[in-house]
């Protein structure tokens, strides 16, 4: 097999570890923009790969694992986050009690 042949491997392999950076980097369009592009490239390869690009499929899919798990660790911090948040707002209306109503006196 050519390296040509490979190239679509390559290519799904580079997608996977860059998604990876963007994991960590928190930057989600870019990880949907990825994930989209990997889909097309994936979809047109055969449904077996040839034996010389095998590992690179391996590779790719041991990635994606660890990016799925990344993916799921950052989407628990941001669920905490949030969570957290609406506990102090909680809080905060708790100690803020209720607000004066305003009035306007019109006579003045």
């Amino acid at each position: 097999m050519s390296d040509p042949d490979l190239a679509p491997y390559l290519a799904v392999l580079s997608l996977t570890n860059c998604e990876a950076s963007l994991i960590t980097a928190g930057a989600w369009p870019g990880v949907v923009s990825i994930g989209a592009e990997r889909g097309r490239l994936v979809a047109a390869l055969p449904a077996d790969p040839p034996p010389a690009a095998r590992a690179l499929v391996d590779q790719s899919l041991a990635q994606m694992q660890m990016n799925l798990a990344n993916a799921v660790v950052q989407r628990d911090r941001a669920r905490a986050t949030l969570a957290h948040l609406a506990d102090g707002r909680r809080a905060m209306h708790a100690y803020a009690g209720a607000a004066p109503r305003a009035r306007f006196d019109a006579r003045s």
